[in-house]
């Protein structure tokens, strides 16, 4: 697997809209989902995500993510709601993260894996035929800490509820990696699911993500969301 394969899948495991899109949550809310995934190649990847409403407009967050054998990601990030009494949400959202790699012929170099970024999200909801619905954009932008690789994600979300307990929505994202010395590479993913309310704070979710291009293999996800 080359580093930016591994980068893209990372970004394939970032959260969903309902998860983290422009909305912030409540004060005094937390939210946790985990996710299991398996992929073409047989590999299996696990994914945990969390948020924490601290005050009315500040949205803190963790996400951690196993996507090979040895290998994954954790991130730290926090969401400012810039109009969070506006029908039209625009958040700012800075993050710091780590990848991790305990293969044996890795050698851990620190300012290639630990990054920083941040991204600015803009969200809406509105009445549809079938239901209430809602769209998501979000760009951002994130680099190494040495500097030698960029990466910039433009995603957009968009979803409807036709019942009170199911939510259907799709990602279509878009990764521009950027390294020195080498060509950007990009990847395109599409990803739709549904969401079904089990019970009062509790959904199970499905997923497929593909790759329309051919470079990441496909990845059906199996989770549950949690709000307390």
């Amino acid at each position: 697997m080359t580093r930016s394969l591994a980068y893209a899948l990372v970004a394939l495991l970032l959260p969903t809209h309902l998860v983290a899109g422009a909305w912030p949550r409540e004060q005094g809310e937390a939210f946790l989902s985990l996710k299991v995934g398996s992929s073409d190649g047989a590999e299996t990847s696990y994914a945990i995500y969390s948020e924490y409403g601290a005050t009315p407009r500040l949205t803190l967050g963790l996400s951690a993510d196993r996507y090979a054998l040895r290998t994954g990601a954790v991130e730290l990030f926090s969401r400012f709601a810039l109009r969070p009494e506006s029908a039209t949400q625009i958040s700012t959202e800075f993050n710091v993260g780590y990848e991790f790699d305990t293969r044996p012929v890795t050698w851990p170099v620190m300012g290639d894996r630990l990054s920083f970024g941040a991204a600015v999200m803009v969200g809406r909801g509105f009445s549809t035929p079938v239901g209430a619905a809602w769209a998501d954009l979000r760009v951002g932008r994130r680099t190494t800490l040495d500097q030698l690789r960029t990466e910039t994600e433009a995603k957009l979300t968009t979803g409807v509820s036709p019942t009170e307990r199911v939510k259907l929505f799709v990602d279509i994202e878009h990764d521009i990696v950027d390294r020195i010395e080498a060509e950007p590479e990009s990847f395109t993913t599409v990803a739709p699911t549904v969401a079904v309310e089990l019970a009062k704070g509790t959904h199970a979710t499905v997923g497929y993500t593909v790759d329309p291009g051919g470079d990441l293999p496909s990845r059906i996800d199996v989770g549950v969301w949690l709000a307390f």
